[in-house]
């Protein structure tokens, strides 16, 4: 396709009476104007691969009150993000088990798992600048930090 583009170009270029003064400029002329494919977008789990360390904890109203601010328990672990899996590292003193297999973050934020579970029904993991917000068990909204 770029050949007959280039041919066209020079026998247009001839027919107005203007020769280029070398076949091959028309030649690169023409291809350089073929659209490129777009690059892939990478996903949001793509985005976000890494480890990601808790460096706060603040906890919602609610019923359930088994964790605190800043909660000891929950503070330096370390999350791993990669598109075959969302799982916690190990972490003395945490509670960190679940692991999730082929991850999906939905448009509104959601976890979504091939197989396995990670964290409660409505967890959902928000990118915020630097930072990754992540809703987690009895009201705990973790914020962490890359590594």
């Amino acid at each position: 396709m770029k050949t007959i583009t280039a041919l066209a170009a020079m026998m247009l270029l001839y027919a107005c009476g203007s020769e280029p003064s070398n076949g091959s400029e028309a030649v690169a002329a023409a291809a350089n104007d073929t659209p490129t494919a777009p690059a892939e977008e990478k996903t949001r789990v793509e985005e976000l691969a890494g480890n990601w360390r808790v460096v706060g904890v603040r906890v919602a109203p609610g019923p359930v009150q088994a964790v605190s601010d800043d909660d000891p328990a929950l503070m330096g672990a370390v999350l791993s993000i990669s598109p075959e899996r969302l799982a916690w590292k190990p972490h003395e003193g945490g509670f960190f088990t679940d692991t999730c297999l082929a991850p999906q973050i939905g448009p509104d934020d959601s976890i979504g798992c091939a197989e396995g579970r990670f964290g409660p029904p409505e967890a959902h993991l928000v990118s915020e600048g630097v930072q990754i917000k992540l809703d987690w068990y009895d009201g705990a909204i973790l914020t962490l930090s890359r590594q």
